[in-house]
Order: C-alpha cells, then sequence, then structure tokens
C-alpha cells in the first residue's frame, strides 16, 4: 500500500473510530480495530447497515395472518417470536450461523458445542475486498472455522464481502474465491455479499440498477461456472430499488437480511439473515442468526466424508533458497500437486505438478519459513484431500534479534487468533528463528523465548519458566541492532583515511558518516556490506582531521499491499572516530595573543593562551561547526610541551 493510501486510511479509521467513541458503541476489550474490513465496521460502527432495523415488540400485533405464519415458540438464539412468510408454509426451516474471523475474538469456536446447540449449517466468511482500496483479503480464520465445522460435520458454504464497483472487479473477486477454495466441496451454495457499508468504496459510487446487477451476475456466472450454486445476498433497499431483482430471480437465489420479527419482503428467497446478536453455544458473544426454508421433506445435506489425503509430508532446508519436499505414494493416484504458502493460514499457490513423490522447491527467500500441502490427482479432474501442512525454513544468511517494545503474547502460529502459548515482557531480547507472515501478509517473527507456563510445584498450581517456540508479530518488537564499538583510525596517507569497527552479528551492512567538524552535521557518505569492518575515505585533503561515526542497519522485509517491499532499521551510530590524513610539521608564527584549546572551536576547554610573535608547529587541521579553520599545534612554553587547536587566521 502506498504511503498516500496508508495515510487515506488512517484518517478514515481515526474518523470512523472518533464517531463510533462519541456514540457509545464500544469497542469489544482485546479487540483491534480494522476499519478497513467491511465487516468490522458492518459489526461494531455506528451507521444502520445491511438489514439493520430496530425490532418493535408493537410489530408482532400487526401481522397478517394472510400473509405470514408466527412461530408458535420462542427463538431459542434470540429469545423472540418470528413472522415466516406463506410462500414457505410447505417448507422446513433450519437454523444456521454465518461466522468471520470476528467471532474468534475472544476464545476459538467450539464447533460441536454449535452443532449440539441445533445449529444445522453454516456459512463461513472465506474473504473480504478492503473498504478503501478494493484489496483482496482471505479471512484469517476461515482455515481454522473450515477444519472445525468438517470435522464437526456441519454442512457448510462460503460468502465473499465484496466492494467491487465494476463487472470485471466483480469477476476477478470470483476467481479470487475460487483461488482459495482450490475446488473444495461445498454442501451449500458460494454467496456474494454485496453491501454498501459505511466508508467503503462501493458506497461512494453512484451505479444503476442495470450496472449494479450486472456486477452480481459477473461474480455469479464465474461461480457457477466452476460448478459451484451461487447466491446473492442483499437487503430490503438493495432488492427493491437498487438490483434488477425480477432479473436476478430468474436464475439465483436469494440471501436476504433484514434484523426484525418479519422480513416485510413478499419477493423470493432461499435464506433469511433475521438477527447479528444471536446466541449459540460454542461461539463467544453474539453471532448472525439465518433461517433456511427447504422444499418440504428434503434432508439437509449430509457432509460426506473426505477422501483420503496424502500421509506423511516432510519439508526440510537444503540451503538458503531451496527446500525439499517428500511425501508417502497415495493409492491409485497418478500424479501430485504441490502447493506453497508464505503463511500458515495464507493463499496457497500451486507450485508444480509432478508423478514423483518428491520435489526440491528454489529460488526462495533466506530465513523465511514457507508452508506446504500436497494432494494427488486420479485421471484429469478427480483429486484426493490435501495433505496437512509441513513447513521448512531456508538457512539464514544473516542472525537477527529483536526486542519487544510492549508484552507480548507468543502465538502457536502467525496470527492473532491463534493459540497464545505464553507471554514474554516488554523489553525482551528473542533470537529469530526465521522470519514468515500471517495472512494479511504482515511480518511475523518465529522465536524462541523463556515464558511462564502452568504448573505444579509441591502440590501447589504456580507457573513454572520453559523454553518453547513460537510466533510474535514485527508490529510488537524491534529489529535490534547493537551499536558499533571500536571504531578507530587503522591507516593513513596523504589524501585518504582508513578506519575500522568492531563488526556486529545480524546486520546487513553499515552506514558511514562523517562530519568536517567535531560538533558539526554529520553526513552520510557510504554504505558497505555486512561482512566488512573497514572503510578507505579516498580525495581528501593532506594534513586534515575528519570525523566518523558508523551504524549497522538491516533490511526488513515489509508487506505493502500485494507485493513485498524492502525498508531499512538503523541501529545506534557509534561514538566519533577522528582521523587524519597524513601530518606535516609546518612552522608558524602567531600574529597576536592566542589561546590554545582541547579541540576546535571558542567553546571547548581553554588549555593555554599562546603569546605573539610565538613559534609553533602545525601538525593538521581542521574545521569548527562555522566551517573555519583550525591548526592542531605542538608548542612549547615555559619548557613544557603543549598540544591542542588553535584558529588558523591568527598564524602565518
Amino acid at each position: 500500500m502506498h504511503r498516500k493510501t496508508k495515510y487515506m486510511n488512517w484518517i478514515l479509521g481515526a474518523f470512523l473510530l472518533t464517531i463510533l467513541l462519541l456514540s457509545g458503541r464500544q469497542v469489544q476489550a482485546g479487540m483491534k480495530p480494522d476499519w478497513d474490513d467491511p465487516d468490522y465496521v458492518k459489526r461494531y460502527g455506528t451507521a444502520a447497515s445491511v438489514g439493520e432495523e430496530e425490532v418493535t415488540p408493537s410489530q408482532a400485533s400487526k401481522v397478517d395472518s394472510s400473509k405470514y405464519v408466527e412461530d408458535k415458540i420462542p427463538n431459542k438464539y434470540t429469545g423472540l417470536k418470528y413472522q415466516h412468510s406463506k410462500q414457505f408454509q410447505n417448507c422446513d426451516i433450519s437454523y444456521g450461523i454465518d461466522v468471520s474471523k470476528w467471532n474468534y475474538q475472544s476464545k476459538a469456536i467450539d464447533w460441536e458445542q454449535v452443532k449440539a446447540d441445533g445449529i444445522e449449517f453454516v456459512f463461513l466468511r472465506i474473504g473480504y475486498s478492503r473498504l478503501a482500496t478494493g484489496e483482496f483479503n482471505k479471512d484469517e480464520c476461515y482455515d481454522k472455522a473450515l477444519e472445525g465445522v468438517k470435522k464437526a460435520k456441519i454442512p457448510f458454504g462460503i460468502y465473499y464481502f465484496s466492494q467491487a464497483i465494476t463487472v470485471q472487479e466483480a469477476k476477478d473477486e470470483a476467481n479470487y474465491v475460487l483461488k482459495l477454495l482450490r475446488d473444495e466441496k461445498l454442501d451449500l451454495p458460494v454467496v456474494f455479499d454485496s453491501e454498501r457499508t459505511e466508508g467503503g468504496r462501493l458506497a461512494r459510487t453512484t451505479l444503476s440498477r442495470s450496472e449494479y446487477t450486472a456486477i452480481n451476475v459477473a461474480f455469479c456466472e464465474i461461480i457457477e461456472a466452476a460448478g459451484y450454486k451461487a447466491v446473492i445476498y442483499n437487503g430490503l433497499e438493495g432488492f427493491n430499488k437498487e438490483l434488477n431483482t425480477a432479473q436476478l430471480e430468474e436464475k439465483y437465489e436469494f440471501w436476504f437480511a433484514r434484523y426484525n420479527i418479519n422480513t416485510y419482503y413478499d419477493g423470493k428467497y432461499s435464506f433469511w439473515q433475521y438477527a447479528q446478536n444471536g446466541k449459540v453455544k460454542g461461539v463467544t458473544g453474539s453471532v448472525d442468526m439465518n433461517f433456511w426454508y427447504r422444499p418440504k421433506g428434503t434432508p439437509v445435506p449430509v457432509p460426506a466424508d473426505p477422501a483420503p489425503a496424502v500421509q506423511s509430508l516432510t519439508a526440510e532446508e537444503e540451503s538458503s533458497t531451496e527446500i525439499s519436499l517428500n511425501w508417502a505414494a497415495l493409492e491409485n493416484a497418478v500424479r501430485y500437486e504441490v502447493w506453497r504458502s508464505p503463511a500458515y493460514d495464507g493463499e496457497y499457490e500451486r507450485v508444480t505438478e509432478t508423478e514423483e513423490l518428491s520435489f526440491d522447491d528454489e529460488e526462495l527467500r533466506p530465513g523465511q519459513e514457507y508452508y506446504y500441502q500436497v494432494r494427488g490427482i486420479y485421471g484429469d479432474t478427480s483429486f484426493s484431500s490435501f495433505s496437512a501442512i509441513a513447513s521448512a525454513t531456508t538457512e539464514q544468511e544473516l542472525s537477527r534479534q529483536v526486542i519487544t517494545t510492549q508484552p507480548v503474547n507468543l502465538k502457536e502460529h502467525a496470527g492473532a487468533y491463534y493459540e497464545t502459548i505464553g507471554q514474554i515482557p516488554e523489553g525482551t531480547l528473542l533470537t529469530v528463528v526465521s522470519t514468515t507472515r500471517n495472512v494479511d501478509e504482515n511480518v511475523w517473527y518465529q522465536v524462541d523465548a523463556m515464558v511462564e507456563v502452568p504448573g505444579e510445584m509441591d502440590g501447589e498450581e504456580t507457573t513454572v519458566p520453559m523454553e518453547m517456540t513460537g510466533y510474535i508479530s514485527s508490529r510488537q518488537a524491534d529489529i535490534y541492532i547493537p551499536q558499533v564499538t571500536g571504531l578507530k583510525q587503522s591507516k593513513k596517507a596523504s589524501t585518504s583515511v582508513t578506519i575500522k569497527w568492531k563488526a556486529i552479528p545480524g546486520v546487513d551492512g553499515y552506514y558511514i558518516y562523517r562530519s568536517l567538524a567535531r560538533n558539526g552535521e554529520y553526513e552520510k557518505i557510504a554504505t558497505v556490506a555486512g561482512n566488512k569492518k573497514t572503510f578507505k575515505n579516498v580525495g581528501l585533503n593532506k594534513y586534515t582531521q575528519y570525523y566518523y561515526k558508523v551504524g549497522g542497519f538491516v533490511k526488513v522485509v515489509d508487506a505493502i499491499e500485494a507485493k513485498l517491499e524492502e525498508k531499512i532499521d538503523k541501529g545506534a551510530l557509534s561514538t566519533l572516530c577522528a582521523a587524519t590524513t597524513k601530518t606535516t610539521k609546518k612552522k608558524l608564527t602567531a600574529t597576536k595573543k592566542v589561546a590554545l584549546r582541547q579541540y576546535a572551536g571558542t567553546s571547548y576547554k581553554k588549555l593555554k593562551n599562546i603569546a605573539k610573535k610565538k613559534v609553533v608547529t602545525m601538525d593538521y587541521r581542521t574545521r569548527d561547526s562555522k566551517g573555519d579553520w583550525w591548526y592542531h599545534l605542538t608548542v612549547t612554553i615555559s619548557g613544557k610541551t603543549y598540544t591542542g587547536f588553535s584558529k588558523a587566521s591568527y598564524y602565518k
């Protein structure tokens, strides 16, 4: 993301956060706001969202019994009785929820409890487009949720929260969804969730009915061409005023959003999102609730048993740029696909297809952790399940250390929503095992750390220190670059000086700074590689003293939109080193009484007064902070020899 875009996003976020706080609507404790995520803004923002409407008790008495049938008992998840359109009187009603990463804020979802509480289907958010930029993002908890619902055998579909404002953008979003799905078999449809969320680019764009309809169709056509069923999500405003609903309902089913006891909508729909404040066992906090109207007698889909998976996938470091993979043969598989991701729960790319049981992945980044899955191919279009994830880290070319800038949770994997395995205090120095990323492309460090974990001593519960390997966000730690020490002059010539210093570990190189005056401004004049610890400065003046400082730096990979760029972190500069080209022994005479000082400049300590017409020996010259020349002198006064600096304009 470019600096301007980052700045605008910050402004947008600050504005929305101010509105939120003024309105009294509070962010949950410990939650990190993300005002560029439409689901977050919909959930915690102040403006009305699709489906949002206050429920009034008096509405129940106004039901038109010729059009609607009221529940006989209150809904167990909200405590309200709902009124269902009579178009569904020959339907069975199933109860479901839809979730995103925001349902994982304080605790992971227990899908077995969810199922036991009567939830019969689930829609998982697979991803979303950012409000300000339209940038595609995978939901950070999609993989975790997918694993959970499949293990609990809850029928599921997925939804994508769009910000497309053109047909091409909708097509690109659909292809992105297919990329994330990787041929996953779904029990329910793929949903196109297009909402004019406050602050978003879609809300700021004026579209005609035909243009908005074409965007919905473009997404759905791509999805259905891939063999999935597509459903369109919207609310009363969207279906009544913004879309050509009659055109769309000829081909697609609808998911209708209205948080009320009645939709008050006579059109066709198959799903009704009736509340966003449901309470379901196994889900911490509130969750979106849905009805699914199915033709009477039609069974809820039973999730199929997964196909056999590739077993025994291993990944091992071969060099700083290569990782080798091996796996066991899968019965009846004729070929294998290898998929790779830079993040544990990130976007996996297909890197090769092979008939072998091994693969060497080359041209990788040094010190980077990579994640792999392999699946078998039966014939041309049939696939096995993916293997479990295997990871390996390429060899580090440089050792890195980081220092925590706040108390940090050590995570099981790179991502805020993974299990915390220990706490690390602020100011802890840690050695980086590898660099990796989370699904949002933010950099995380794998580190070894001594953490306090629950234990027992003398029969009593306590905490005990234990060394563990886990992940911390780079946003919670700074690269630790020690100050360069041992800087001194090692060689001199008539027009050059050479300086040297003690090498520090883990740096990519050193910056060389020089000043013409001891207390002057230092300017960067050169960069040297990290394996160097000397620098020769040529083209200098004869018998002149210069001043140097040296600092280490590292190149840090930082995620910016869809590409990776490098930024520089700098260490503290060394103390200064004065270096002089070959000196002279030139005799000079003072033209007036003048002071001999410790360094070049009138603010430095006076050592002695030099009398007018006193003969002195000039060794070399330098400048003060004003740019005036000073001489370094050797002078004998009353039988004692002194050395120091005196202003050059007073000698001839």
